[in-house]
C-alpha cells in the first residue's frame, strides 16, 4: 500500500509534522511505502540551516531519517522561493517539487491524509 502525507503547518508552530512522522514511520516498518510532500511553511522542515534551542527537537533530522527509510521526500519549491530558500539549503535526499507533481503523488496514493 502507499501513502501519501501532505503537511502544510509551521514545523515548530504545531505538531502535525511530528505527528505525521510517526505515522510514516509505523506505515514503512509495516513494508509499505510512503511520499511525504512539504507546502506552505512546512518547507522550512528540510532546512538544514535550521539551528533550534536544545530543548526543542531537529526536525530536518527527522525528515533525514524517513529519507534514510525510504521514504519519499519532495518540499514545494515554490513554497521555498518564497521562504528564501534554495536547493543547496535543504537536507540530502529531498526533491524540490511543483503542484503537478503533488497531484501525481496524490493520484497514485492509496491513502492520502493531508494535515492543514
Amino acid at each position: 500500500m502507499h501513502l501519501t502525507v501532505i503537511v502544510h503547518t509551521p514545523p515548530y508552530s504545531t505538531e502535525d509534522l511530528d505527528t505525521a512522522y510517526h505515522l510514516i514511520r509505523a506505515f514503512v516498518k509495516r513494508g509499505n511505502t510512503c511520499t511525504l510532500y512539504l507546502y506552505g511553511d512546512a518547507v522550512i522542515a528540510v532546512n538544514k540551516n535550521t539551528r533550534p534551542s536544545r530543548s526543542d527537537r531537529f526536525i530536518p533530522g527527522m525528515i533525514g531519517d524517513l529519507v534514510k527509510m525510504g521514504v519519499e521526500v519532495m518540499a514545494c519549491g515554490a513554497c521555498m522561493q518564497y521562504r528564501g530558500m534554495k536547493r543547496e539549503d535543504i537536507i540530502e535526499g529531498v526533491k524540490p517539487a511543483g503542484l503537478a507533481t503533488l497531484g501525481e503523488v496524490s493520484a497514485k496514493a492509496d491513502r492520502l491524509i493531508n494535515f492543514i
